[in-house]
């Protein structure tokens, strides 16, 4: 809604750009995001740093968008939603003069290109778009790494169709393939040799799961919602469902397909890329074989851990060979999942046999030595063993240090410092513990895209010591933030592991104000999600 008296875009008061009509169909529009992203046909009007524009024009003129000053200036993504265009209605000859035009100004050498150099103004485009979009969807920052979250949701906009289709739009400018359609990207890609029969049938596969996956969302949350559920729901309330609606999809295999075919294809397009920035080389063979080779087993086993089929993550995990470069990186995998089973005896083992091994052959492991460290420290905690927990931790710090510099502060130290601080708690020094809860809190505010887990883990741990230290009012404030994180993380009705660690915890903190019937609440809730998943074996996450 473009009415000034509820949504000003042209302003710079966010005050005046409030109202927000879920309702009203949005009409013809190239992409509806507003102010700046918007693509409607008015387009938009002059504010005080940008003059007006609007994109009914002639043909010649609606070229001039793709002109690289023009380019540069709007940002390219309109430049690109432009570039593309198919007839719906009217005159095929304005569209055959415009796409004709189009084509001119994208093969015109490009003014960023050396003197011998014969690079064009859509090729720089497409590496230039490239190079970002491989940062800014990278799997490491997404669902993998740091961000691997057992039993979250995902955002089949932005985790499943955008990686995918921005890649190929991408491609397409720097290989001189002038089509609306991805799958025609595809097949000319082929044709040119650029990529294997084999690797077309996958890429097709990728993006028509991302497609069909992201249609099914949104027809069934009723709209352009993108949340999604791998996992089941344990029942619905009336409170519950006045949340985000969440499309729940559970063919695992499907999912499992699209992730792992869509980050080799990434892994490919990022090397593609870095070898031109660095070396200003063309490969084509890249993306046909990828120069460096990555595990498939600890992938997959890592993305069945994500799903919560913890079985299936183990099969896998154990599947690479004990010759592979990876093989340490399965033992911390096995570890892994040996914790969400409750089974902290095998996971110690496994968290001490692949720093062994990594040890051995240093010069051949892809461990993440800081992460093993840290999974080690944690399964200790879990057994009681707190002072080899602290010691471990201290190590891997030193280790942080070492590696990032004296003062770096990273995702993965914060996470360090805060099971350091739990071991703290575990031994009884609250005050220090408190202290460096604190500063882990400081350290997640300065950084950037720290795992809303790691906020929620901070948060109850906080409340803990807290609780220790008679400090009841503190403590249920951040467990109520916490809680209402996890929601936002998981949904209120998972069927999720990590989301039964959350609810006991919060019993534990309830229990400790004195607040023994919502304390109740939360271990009934908690002891109902770990039957559901686990049934009635026994679990000693379940000794509550």
């Amino acid at each position: 809604m473009g009415i000034e008296q509820l949504n000003d875009f042209q302003s710079s008061d966010p005050n005046t750009n409030w109202y927000y009509d879920s309702e009203t169909p949005r009409g013809i529009s190239f992409d509806g995001a507003m102010p700046w992203a918007s693509k409607t046909a008015l387009g938009r009007m002059a504010t005080k740093n940008k003059p007006a524009l609007e994109l009914i024009r002639t043909p010649e003129e609606m070229a001039k968008l793709q002109d690289e000053e023009i380019a540069v200036k709007e940002g390219y993504h309109l430049a690109d939603i432009m570039s593309r265009a198919v007839l719906l209605f009217g005159d095929q000859a304005l569209l055959n003069e415009y796409n004709e035009r189009v084509a001119e100004k994208l093969n015109a050498k490009s003014s960023a290109a050396e003197v011998k150099s014969t690079e064009t103004v859509g090729f720089t485009r497409g590496m230039k778009q490239m190079a970002l979009d491989v940062c800014t969807y990278h799997p490491q920052f997404s669902y993998l790494g740091e961000h691997c979250t057992v039993g979250a949701l995902f955002d089949a906009k932005k985790q499943f169709y955008r990686l995918i289709s921005l890649l190929l739009s991408d491609l397409g400018l720097i290989f001189d393939i002038r089509s609306p359609s991805p799958w025609q990207v595809i097949s000319e890609l082929q044709t040119r040799g650029i990529i294997s029969g084999s690797e077309t049938v996958n890429v097709n596969a990728c993006l028509s799961i991302a497609n069909e996956i992201r249609l099914k969302t949104y027809f069934a949350n009723d709209g352009q919602k993108e949340l999604l559920s791998p996992v089941p729901q344990y029942g619905i309330t009336t409170e519950q469902s006045a949340g985000p609606p969440i499309f729940r999809y559970f063919d695992e295999d499907i999912l499992v397909r699209l992730l792992s075919t869509s980050n080799d294809i990434h892994q490919r397009c990022h090397q593609f890329c870095l070898k031109y920035i660095q070396r200003n080389e063309i490969d084509i063979s890249i993306l046909r074989n990828p120069s460096v080779a990555s595990s498939k087993a600890i992938l997959i086993g890592t993305l069945y851990y994500r799903l919560q089929n913890f079985h299936k993550a183990l099969e896998w995990m154990k599947s690479e060979s004990k010759d592979s470069p990876d093989y340490s990186a399965s033992l911390n995998g096995q570890g892994m999942i040996h914790n969400e089973y409750g089974e902290f005896e095998k996971s110690v083992k496994c968290f001490q046999n692949a720093l062994e091994v990594h040890y051995q052959n240093e010069g051949n492991s892809n461990l993440s030595v800081l992460r093993c460290l840290d999974n080690l420290a944690v399964s200790l905690l879990r057994i009681g063993q707190y002072e080899t927990a602290r010691i471990k931790l201290e190590e891997a710090i030193k280790k942080h240090n070492e590696i990032y510099g004296e003062g770096s502060e990273t995702i993965t130290l914060s996470r360090l410092m805060q099971n350091l601080g739990l071991a703290y708690h575990e031994l009884g020094n609250m005050s220090l513990a408190v202290e460096t809860f604190k500063e882990v809190q400081k350290m997640q505010n300065r950084l950037t895209d720290v795992p809303d887990r790691d906020v929620i883990q901070l948060f109850l741990n906080i409340a803990l010591s807290f609780t220790e230290l008679d400090e009841h009012a503190q403590s249920l404030e951040y467990v109520k933030q916490a809680l209402h994180l996890s929601k936002k993380l998981f949904g209120e009705a998972d069927l999720s592991t990590e989301l039964s660690l959350i609810y006991v915890n919060a019993g534990t903190v309830y229990e400790h104000c004195n607040l023994n019937n919502e304390a109740l609440a939360w271990y009934k809730r908690s002891l109902e999600l770990l039957r559901l998943v686990f049934g009635d074996s026994p679990h000693p996450a379940r000794t509550v």
